[in-house]
């Protein structure tokens, strides 16, 4: 079974159901008594009024008080605000809009037909926002379904099931990553020239062009538990025994990120994996600053397994390839 990958967590009414309340064009509680009422107010209506709420044309009921709370001016009587049920409606509106789209967002970069969707956690329990989620997306051939009972428990079930029986064998990747890098400065290239003032001279007296991004999982990618994805890379340094490999993500549109520099903030670093190579028999070499360094070829296997990211690095010793786990750090701010 091949998982959506990817959950889509719309915004609740609450945030327009409260400036409905403050707002002096709805008239709800705009110089109200019961003005100061407005959080206990959206608590209730959490409550109650959002899981019942199924008809538009019906008004509907936000009970906060008690039988003695009565302002006719505001449509309050015996403890209750009473409110169109389209206007109700329309507090779920963006919502509804954002799932739909989501959904038909994601079903254009799966790997394959996506006929089922299912609604799960407490805002699922809503039988208007299940009832217009359904319309919408069955107009697309979209079967929308959610568990009978207990729909914000099934969260917590599911990740239970999945550690017990790994009933979802594949996922695909939201986002591209890779590592930035020095790449080898080419006149013939444009892209290097446009970066000229980019570039920098390493120990070995090359010049590189800095800031290139070296995909190692792309967008959209099949992932399985087992499958690895790798990356060569050449480290000229004076230490072999800390070498840090920072990895990064790319949460932006473009198609093949090659360069940072066309859309910086949509790139954000994840972690840092530090290589030890310190067991290998290096030549020292001098640098043309007359600096000893360590020429060093190796590959960053990384495996985004179904629920963790575990990395090794790789190199060669007399043509057969050898193995070690890397450590991987992660920045407590991210």
């Amino acid at each position: 079974m091949q998982s959506f990958s990817s959950k889509v967590r719309p915004g609740l009414p609450n945030p327009l159901l409260r400036s409905a309340l403050n707002s002096p064009q709805s008239g709800f509680l705009e110089d109200s008594p019961f003005a100061d009422d407005i959080d206990h107010l959206i608590r209730c209506f959490d409550k109650t009024t959002k899981p019942r709420f199924r008809n538009a044309e019906e008004p509907q009921y936000i009970k906060f008080g008690s039988t003695r709370d009565n302002d006719a001016k505001y449509n309050i009587r015996f403890g209750q605000l009473k409110v169109a049920g389209s206007d109700v409606a329309k507090f779920f509106e963006p919502s509804i809009n954002c799932i739909i789209k989501s959904v038909l967002d994601q079903r254009k970069t799966s790997h394959s037909n996506i006929s089922h969707v299912v609604l799960v956690g407490g805002f699922a329990a809503s039988d208007w926002l299940f009832t217009k989620v359904q319309e919408g997306l069955s107009e697309h051939g979209l079967n929308v379904m959610r568990p009978e009972n207990h729909v914000n428990k099934a969260v917590s079930d599911g990740a239970i099931s999945f550690y017990l029986d790994h009933f979802v064998r594949t996922r695909v990747s939201k986002l591209s990553y890779g590592t930035f890098c020095g790449t080898l400065y080419e006149e013939t290239d444009p892209e290097h020239v446009k970066r000229k003032a980019n570039t920098y001279t390493n120990l070995a007296g090359e010049l590189l062009v800095n800031n290139y991004f070296a995909v190692i999982l792309q967008k959209n990618t099949q992932i399985t538990e087992s499958k690895e994805f790798r990356y060569s890379l050449v480290h000229n340094t004076r230490n072999v025994k800390a070498i840090s490999v920072p990895f990064s993500c790319y949460r932006g549109d473009l198609e093949d990120p090659k360069w940072k520099d066309l859309d910086p903030d949509n790139f954000s670093q994840l972690c840092v994996v530090i290589v030890d190579l310190s067991h290998l028999t290096l030549e020292p070499l001098t640098s043309h600053k007359n600096e000893t360094y360590y020429h060093v070829k190796y590959d960053v296997v990384l495996m985004f397994g179904l629920t963790e990211v575990t990395a090794q690095v790789a190199w060669k010793e007399n043509g057969v390839e050898k193995r070690s786990d890397a450590k991987i750090v992660y920045d407590p701010d991210l």
